[in-house]
């Protein structure tokens, strides 16, 4: 046991040193020596009285031998400071960058729910996942199920009763989102790490890469502008006279597919913002 903390203390103070600035470790190498040799000139001075009726002489060796062990001490003290010093003020400028990043993560993340549904959103998230992927299912079918009009009036009551806006907000969200992460991703993690702050467990992080990958995989251009857009092309799908059906079906199944991956998203937005807190603490 002892033999193990001898060895750690080694290596750390072999650490220490080696963080020490290599210049002044030469005044250290140069400095000590001559001030061990001066040390040995005057106590052998002392013995043979060459210090005798000396008293300038004998303070100024005295002197100079005191600052040859002094200098490189202050030195190897001050530089250490001066790096804890640094150090401190990189974690600080960290930790305010990281807090903004967060607060700028969370405040985009939330803008798009309802003041009075803070509470219930990632459950409302995950109800229209559920209608999302029966709508998928009964437009898929040919001829469309008739009970694909029901699901996109469920899907649009249930949305506007936790969120705002329409495919044109939702969409304009995805981007912002997208921005909001490249920058914690790309900027915020590197300057965490590199202050030895706290980002995220391996498996967390892939976890939050993979869930914004298929964010930006949502393809934004097939949502609709709103929900009314939504029930006109609708209302051409259901239209026995129309002969643009395929078509009406084609951009309410991307739509549909769109929205569905939006919503699975939102739905895992806490997690997400979980592990977003978690970092730079």
């Amino acid at each position: 046991m002892l033999s193990y903390e001898g060895e750690f203390m080694r290596r750390v103070v072999r650490e220490w040193w080696r963080e020490t600035p290599k210049a002044i470790r030469w005044v250290a190498y140069i400095s000590v020596p001559l001030g061990v040799a001066a040390t040995v000139l005057g106590v052998y001075g002392d013995g043979h009285g060459w210090w005798d009726d000396r008293g300038f002489l004998t303070n100024l060796v005295s002197s100079f031998t005191s600052l040859l062990f002094g200098v490189p001490t202050a030195l190897v003290v001050l530089s250490h400071l001066n790096g804890q010093q640094a150090q401190a003020m990189e974690r600080r400028i960290a930790r305010n960058r990281a807090e903004a990043a967060k607060a700028a993560y969370l405040e985009l993340a939330l803008r798009h729910v309802r003041s009075d549904a803070h509470s219930t959103y990632e459950l409302a998230a995950a109800e229209l996942v559920t209608t999302g992927r029966e709508l998928v299912s009964a437009l898929t079918q040919h001829p469309p199920h008739p009970q694909a009009g029901a699901l996109l009036e469920k899907r649009r009551t249930d949305f506007q009763r936790t969120f705002t806006g329409g495919g044109a907000e939702q969409a304009e969200w995805i981007t912002s989102m997208l921005l909001v992460w490249e920058q914690f991703d790309g900027e915020i993690r590197p300057l965490v790490e590199g202050a030895g702050l706290s980002w995220l467990p391996l498996n967390r992080y892939g976890d939050l890469r993979a869930k914004h990958k298929a964010l930006a995989a949502i393809d934004t251009k097939a949502l609709f502008h709103d929900f009314d857009a939504v029930e006109q092309v609708a209302r051409t799908l259901w239209s026995r006279a129309s002969s643009r059906h395929q078509a009406a079906r084609q951009k309410l199944l991307a739509d549909a597919q769109a929205f569905n991956a939006w919503a699975s998203f939102v739905a895992d937005l806490e997690t997400i913002l979980r592990d977003i807190a978690r970092v730079g603490r």
